[in-house]
């Protein structure tokens, strides 16, 4: 994947109403088939009082509310969506943690130039610095490259800069920094739970050689691991950014009126480029995990790094973009979702990942020894705070909650690897993205026994500020595909069928979705724009509701081969969140449940889903010939 180098020049559409009316309706018919068929009212006499009430929305409030969202949008600098309200009501409003809840994480592939080597607990290790180092200076690589001439991807981030200040009711984002700041040019990093700016650029906003940035990660963990063997001990302000927002937002406040100094500490975080978190442990799961065909221990320990950390320790979850290195080089990154979408953070990570180390380029480090060098001549600066009991306090919440949220998060990784895209292209002649979605409806009709409402994520980035779309995987058609796999009854060209239909149908919906067609976003818009008094049929539907209680939430990135894994949060307690990276000859998947809930199971997810695209593949080796009209 390149970094985009043109800015999209069309504005996101206002659907009409009718197309979404029309969409919405087609959408919710498998709901109410399967209704039907377990024994619920008649279809057709649901389905009859919905177009009802739909074609009531057209003739009455509906027009209104379309009326007043294309004046909106007229009036609007770059669109009538991300310039109104999708950064607040999508995530700025959230009160809850972004722990698992909101951030996504991401597990980078080992450096093959990385040798085998020892490496202690508690103590930070030679290639730990070094792949550090390195993933530092690639990130700054893809920040620099994008500004010559700058080319900002149109959510607000060509760069990991971008920062979430908690605020009771409704956080904010802080302004980008100025270019020729002092703070705009370090980055945060974290060691021990003490932070640390870095300077890695020049004064001409360049990035620094790496072996210049080696040395100074050097000298701020010689300083840090010379302070903790005096027995200081870090405050673990970082904690209490996993805390509720709100909660947040009062030890904050707290925190600025004890001293200016804890303002200026704030805005060297705030602004850094990104925050780089060196742990002094690998982090490895109790003996009560076992291996098993579709359990990594090794992948999973690697995930609650990513996801969590220790309880939250030693993170910072309100930068865009942070970066870990355990002591065994073991690396991933962890970001803060609102101001950009996986694709174009992705971007910066894949270029990150894009070439290995480089030993050359730290040749004349061999000789330097950081432990003589004073740190505030070496472009390092402690970040200072003043604290009192109640600080402390809600540190110790804030590290309990986020026990609390990573105990219950049942966070794991399920490689397949018995064939990727290359197989669903030329053997199955499907489009791959689909056709992983229909094994995943199936998986989750096995481990469920019902159906759900599924959220595929569709960019729309092709538009100026575009950020995302839902793509509805659930439709009648992969409805009557999910029945045919699990009746033993129906036979394999009749599968077959049913599996290409659903795969055409999917393809449609995602091709309108990225093309600003899609039907979520256009509701949310319309709805917000009700006033006090104003009511709908339409929106007051429980099956309305039920189609956007996505229990299934699923978003693919691209093929991924430098990343292990990825992940994010179910955003609902009963149900998965999984993200997926289909490769030439792999699929990876980040599942993601809570184990609070008895009815879901993230290892029973992963089997069913294993079992589902084994099954899917027999289809075509029991009969090789087959043709389908589904786009690739």
């Amino acid at each position: 994947m390149s970094p985009i180098r043109s800015l999209p020049s069309r504005r996101l559409p206002v659907p009409p109403l009718r197309r979404t009316l029309d969409k919405y309706l087609k959408s919710i018919a498998p709901l109410l088939q399967e209704d039907a068929a377990n024994g619920g009212p008649p279809y057709q006499e649901e389905m009859s009082k919905r177009l009802q009430w739909a074609n009531e929305f057209e003739n009455g409030i509906g027009c209104v509310l379309q009326e007043r969202l294309e004046e909106l949008d007229a009036a609007s600098p770059h669109n009538w969506l991300d310039d109104n309200f999708w950064m607040k009501e999508t995530y700025l409003r959230g009160r809850s943690s972004l722990l698992i809840h909101s951030n996504w994480w991401c597990l980078f592939q080992p450096d093959p130039t990385i040798p085998t080597f020892s490496y202690a607990q508690r103590q930070y290790s030679f290639w730990q610095v070094r792949r550090a180092a390195w993933l530092v200076r690639r990130c700054l690589e893809y920040r620099d490259n994008l500004e010559k001439p700058r080319v900002i991807l149109e959510q607000k981030v060509a760069d990991p800069t971008p920062y979430r200040i908690p605020q009771e009711n409704c956080d904010i984002l802080a302004p980008m920094p100025s270019r020729s700041s002092q703070e705009s040019r370090n980055i945060a990093l974290m060691l021990k739970d003490w932070v640390y700016a870095v300077e890695v650029l020049d004064c001409r906003n360049a990035p620094l050689p790496v072996a210049e940035i080696e040395v100074r990660i050097w000298n701020a963990v010689h300083d840090a691991s010379e302070r903790y063997n005096k027995g200081e001990r870090a405050t673990p302000i970082g904690v209490l950014t996993t805390h509720d927002r709100n909660t947040w937002a009062k030890a904050r406040q707290h925190l600025l009126d004890l001293s200016p100094l804890n303002n200026q500490s704030f805005n060297l975080i705030q602004n850094a480029i990104l925050v780089l978190s060196l742990d002094d442990y690998t982090h490895s799961l109790d003996a009560s995990n076992k291996p098993s065909a579709i359990k990594d221990i090794e992948a999973d320990a690697h995930v609650q790094n990513c996801s969590s950390g220790m309880n939250g320790r030693n993170r910072w979850f309100d930068k865009c973009v942070s970066l870990f290195v355990e002591t065994s080089a073991r690396a991933g990154a962890m970001g803060e979702h609102s101001p950009a979408d996986g694709l174009v953070v992705g971007a910066i990570l894949h270029h990150a990942l894009l070439e290995h180390i480089q030993a050359q380029q730290f040749a004349f480090n061999k000789n330097v020894d950081p432990s003589k060098t004073p740190i505030e001549s070496t472009g390092v600066q402690r970040v200072h705070w003043v604290v009192d009991a109640m600080v402390e306090q809600w540190c110790t919440e804030a590290e309990e909650h986020a026990r609390n949220i990573s105990n219950d998060s049942d966070a794991s990784i399920l490689y397949f690897h018995d064939y990727g895209s290359s197989w669903v292209r030329n053997t199955a002649k499907l489009s791959p993205d689909a056709y992983t979605q229909m094994a995943m409806q199936l998986a989750w009709y096995k481990a469920q026994g019902e159906l759900t409402a599924i959220y595929e994520t569709a960019t729309t980035a092709i538009f100026i500020r575009g950020r995302t779309e839902v793509i509805r995987s659930l439709s009648s058609e992969s409805r009557l595909f999910v029945k045919a796999m699990v009746d033993p009854q129906c036979s394999i060209a009749t599968r077959l069928r049913c599996l290409a239909d659903a795969v055409q149908a999917h393809d449609t919906y995602a091709r309108d979705a990225i093309r600003g067609r899609g039907i979520d976003r256009h509701f949310l818009g319309l709805r917000l724009l009700m006033k006090e008094g104003e009511t709908a049929k339409l929106f007051e539907d429980e099956l309305f509701t039920r189609c956007e209680t996505w229990r299934l939430s699923t978003s693919g990135l691209f093929r991924g081969e430098n990343f292990s894994g990825t992940g994010f949060g179910s955003p609902f307690g009963d149900g998965y969140g999984v993200q997926y990276l289909i490769g030439l000859d792999d699929i990876k998947f980040g599942v993601e449940s809570k184990r609070s809930c008895s009815a879901t199971s993230t290892e029973g997810f992963k089997e069913a889903l294993a079992e589902s695209l084994r099954e899917m593949r027999l289809l075509f080796e029991s009969q090789p010939t087959v043709h389908s009209t589904a786009r690739l």
